[in-house]
């Protein structure tokens, strides 16, 4: 009984750290794990690189397609984003159509050269629903870890900044802010 207890109380808990439509860990599991491997970068003095993603027009996608056409873009971009990541890194769906994905021992360099292949992958993925085809488009926002940060706000807070610059662009490009 107590190990069957035991076993239920680890399920509860990974499923209060999981995204339920798209099996990614969700805000409060990105804040969790990423508050760890932010004080593991400050402690070591290695890099960390944060990205910031958002779908443009999603609504678009909802309001044309459905619900149900928004939920499987959603579920196949994560697997997109799940499929070209370290099993270091931390990716999260934050809500919406929002993404983060927080990179330990990353240089802004090659989190820049990542997020564009991502984009570019991103760009050719069609996604087939119900006899459609709908493409996707996303703006990323970039940073990395610099002295003085002392939260994930903080990284969130630069990573913002440059993922609006990458839409006030015009949208399905990366952007960065290291300041």
């Amino acid at each position: 009984m107590e190990l069957e207890l035991q076993e239920a109380h680890q399920q509860a808990r990974a499923a209060a750290l999981e995204d339920e439509l798209t099996g990614l860990h969700n805000r409060r599991a990105f804040y969790e794990f990423g508050g760890q491997l932010l004080r593991h970068a400050k402690r070591h003095a290695s890099p960390l690189a944060m990205v910031m993603m958002d779908l443009d027009y999603f609504k678009q996608v909802n309001d044309t397609y459905g619900h149900d056409a928004g939920d499987e873009v959603l579920r196949q971009i994560a697997r997109l984003l799940q499929n070209r990541v370290r099993e270091s890194d931390i990716v999260a769906r934050l809500g919406g159509e929002e993404f983060a994905l927080l990179l330990p021992d990353t240089t802004i360099g090659e989190a820049i050269e990542l997020t564009e292949r991502m984009l570019e992958m991103l760009n050719e993925l069609v996604i087939h629903h119900k006899g459609r085809s709908i493409h996707a488009s996303a703006s990323f926002g970039i940073t990395r870890l610099i002295v003085g940060d002392q939260t994930l706000e903080d990284l969130m807070h630069r990573a913002d900044r440059a993922l609006y610059q990458s839409k006030d662009q015009g949208r399905g490009r990366v952007s960065t802010c290291s300041d």
